[in-house]
């Protein structure tokens, strides 16, 4: 039985491996995710800052008049 414990071992390690490799994944998943969010958040703030400037070239016509 002295072969037992390698093969054991080996499968062992396959699935510590076979973990990491998992959560290695999500991070990069996860990383992908917070990348599109922080795309999307700035495209949001050109477009708020878009905003504010039309929004202050109409008051600046008010107070011309």
């Amino acid at each position: 039985m002295p072969t037992a414990r390698p093969i054991a071992r080996e499968g062992s390690d396959q699935h510590i491996a076979s973990q990491i490799a998992q959560g290695v994944e999500q991070i990069a998943q996860m990383a992908e995710g917070k990348h599109s969010a922080s795309q999307s958040t700035e495209q949001s703030a050109h477009a708020l800052r878009d905003l504010a400037t039309t929004l202050e070239q109409a008051l600046g016509r008010f107070r011309a008049v």
